[in-house]
């Protein structure tokens, strides 16, 4: 649907503006609000870790990037919704899909020696970072009416995201 609405919006992926693509943002922004629900559920993941007493799962970089990424969302779909906020949303989709495919077919005993690919789901999160980065860099050079202060968070977001998930991943 992300991908369908930003085709049908017309969208520019050097920098796009908020609101300019009528209909196609109203579409965008409903997909988004459900990626914003998203974050809300990975966030409880916390919790459940808490209750079953899994505090080894407990990590600086769950708890930081599971509370500031439900805490950005919500300021991106309360003052940003469209526009330029689609590209980490659809990256950051695709690679949950992979990991939560991971994790499913890692809770079936008989499928665990076929799961040869984990170390990548490492890497296609730190390739979303990156990626995520020059898309953003883009709107900060191609300059648009998308609010320049919310790139350069998000620019610094990602370093401190890339950071953390390359310490994880050397781990």
């Amino acid at each position: 649907q992300l991908v369908t609405g930003v085709w049908e919006g017309g969208y520019n992926f050097f920098c796009q503006d908020t609101h300019s693509g009528g209909e196609a943002d109203m579409k965008i922004i409903r997909v988004l609000w459900w990626y914003y629900f998203s974050k809300l559920i990975e966030f409880m993941d916390t919790f459940f870790f808490i209750l079953r007493k899994n505090n080894h799962q407990i990590t600086v970089l769950h708890v930081y990037h599971h509370a500031t990424m439900l805490n950005i969302w919500w300021f991106v779909m309360n003052w940003v919704p469209c526009g330029h906020s689609y590209f980490g949303a659809t990256l950051n989709s695709f690679i949950h899909v992979l990991m939560y495919s991971y994790y499913g077919l890692s809770a079936v005993p008989a499928m665990r020696p076929y799961l040869w690919w984990k170390k990548y789901i490492t890497q296609g999160q730190l390739i979303q970072f990156v990626l995520t980065i020059f898309q953003t860099s883009c709107g900060v050079f191609w300059p648009c009416a998308f609010p320049q202060g919310w790139l350069y968070f998000q620019i610094s977001y990602m370093i401190s995201l890339i950071i953390l998930f390359t310490n994880f991943y050397i781990q």
